[in-house]
């Protein structure tokens, strides 16, 4: 059924292209006309999401929106190679175990109840979710806790006075704590997660004489975000434990088993270390960071070519550091490494910045505006609360990446028609585009957890709805009262 409608919408697709190559209408109608089909292509995926996000290299110059030549430069932007470089960081430190080592220490300084473990599972899961890939991150954490997982589930068989029931309901949460835990976490920093790096470059194509969203900004309006939802979580699912009389001991000694197949720390895991803290440092405190008139200067105001350097720049010089210093191995990564890069999320990204480069280029955004001119009536606050909830649940059923790809431009033309900040929307929605507990198919961290196959989609749903509108309630209030 699903491959008869894909056939049938690819030919609805070349028809409608061919009825606007030959008619030949305004820019802005071909644009519309792309966008539809990039959209209904990425939400059935007819092809691979990344296929679909080469199309506007077909269609742009095809259709006489943009040319070629232009529009291919997009699919190479800073943003691109930020996020290129944050990966290789990822990389190095699942090959040297640091991450093991990260997760396992704040694990086992939580104490031993498993409310404590519960927090340091969430905790870290967060905190390394803030810097690499939340789906990265879950890859990380996933085998970790589900190794724990099956010591305690051993532990219970040999004892006939356990409470499965209410011990299984625990696995379950911790489990599910990584992937809710690698979403809000992710939240945290413009590279946590991808619809934060598409708003950052939507946001500079929208309104390129505008500031420059900095990391410090970007944590200074996410991070209070950040810790209430965690703490929100921590506290629901203790809420859950308790209502099921929990019984589980934790022993100290399977973290001790744990550090001791580890071992002390290597010489790669510290200068993978140092490059990371020196990753994380370096994009904080590279632009100045204004605070009413208090200005702290950024350190790249300091040299002489400070402007010619972003972000982009320092992830990339920290992903050669990591093919030059040495190891026991040669170096710290090798070629290999670059066969582990997700070059499909790359073409997904630059399928975003394509539409909103196209959207622009062929007056598209400014016809919209006049459309959207009707929200003027409407209150900030209801705007903003109507789009965090539409982004929330629209992005359980599709792709969070290629929905903010779609709905940020049009956010953009939805300021200028009603004289809202445009961060004020576009940095809501791109935050409620994180914000989707329920279901597998919303994000990857949910689909890597469900497939233990110790959690079903029903359960997720019914925790992940309650975890959903508390997430409206603080994203909107949040980013109303510090944007």
């Amino acid at each position: 059924m699903k491959k008869n409608f894909n056939k049938l919408l690819i030919f609805l697709s070349f028809i409608g292209v061919l009825i606007l190559f030959y008619t030949k209408p305004s820019p802005a109608i071909s644009m519309l006309a792309v966008m539809a089909i990039m959209a209904l292509w990425w939400i059935f995926e007819v092809v691979p999401l990344s296929i679909t996000s080469l199309l506007p290299l077909i269609l742009y110059p095809l259709l006489g929106i943009m040319s070629t030549k232009s529009i291919a430069p997009v699919y190479a932007s800073s943003l691109i190679f930020l996020f290129i470089g944050s990966f290789f960081v990822a990389i190095a430190m699942q090959r040297w175990n640091l991450h093991r080592r990260i997760a396992i220490f704040i694990m086992s300084r939580m104490g031993g109840s498993p409310y404590q473990l519960l927090f340091g599972c969430m905790l870290s899961t967060a905190a390394l979710s803030m810097w690499l890939s939340n789906t990265a991150t879950t890859l990380m954490i996933f085998p970790i806790v589900l190794s724990l997982v099956a010591s305690f589930e051993q532990l219970d068989s040999k004892n006939s006075l356990v409470n499965n029931e209410s011990n299984s309901l625990f696995y379950k949460l911790l489990l599910l704590s990584i992937a809710y835990s690698a979403n809000i976490g992710g939240m945290g920093t413009l590279i946590g997660t991808p619809p934060n790096i598409v708003f950052s470059r939507i946001y500079s194509i929208s309104f390129p004489n505008a500031p420059e969203v900095s990391f410090a900004y970007w944590m200074f309006v996410a991070l209070p975000i950040v810790i209430a939802l965690l703490l929100f979580v921590w506290g629901f699912f203790c809420f859950l434990m308790k209502k099921s009389n929990l019984s589980l001991n934790i022993s100290d000694k399977i973290f001790e088993e744990e550090k001791k197949s580890l071992g002390i720390m290597k010489p790669e895991e510290k200068k993978v270390m140092a490059v990371f803290l020196l990753m994380i440092v370096s994009w904080i405190f590279r632009k100045n960071f204004v605070v009413g008139s208090f200005v702290i200067p950024g350190w790249s105001s300091f040299l002489s070519q400070g402007s010619l350097i972003d972000d982009g720049t320092v992830a990339i010089f920290c992903a050669v550091l990591l093919f030059i210093l040495p190891s026991k191995k040669g170096s710290l990564l090798n070629k290999d490494a670059v066969m582990k890069i997700p070059w499909g999320i790359i073409l997904l990204f630059g399928g975003g910045f394509a539409l909103a480069t196209g959207m622009k280029e062929s007056g598209l955004l400014h016809s919209l505006t006049s459309y959207l001119s009707v929200f003027q009536s409407f209150q900030d606050w209801q705007i903003v609360a109507g789009l965090v909830t539409f982004m929330s649940f629209l992005t359980e059923v599709t792709s969070n990446t290629s929905s903010t790809e779609i709905i940020l431009p049009v956010l953009s033309s939805l300021s200028k028609a009603t004289g809202i900040s445009p961060l004020l929307l576009m940095m809501s929605g791109t935050l409620a585009a994180s914000t989707a507990f329920m279901l597998p198919s919303a994000t990857m961290p949910n689909a890597i957890i469900l497939s233990s196959g110790k959690i079903s989609i029903k359960e997720m749903m019914k925790i992940g709805f309650f975890i959903n509108l508390f997430s409206i309630v603080i994203i909107s209030v949040v980013t109303l009262f510090f944007i």
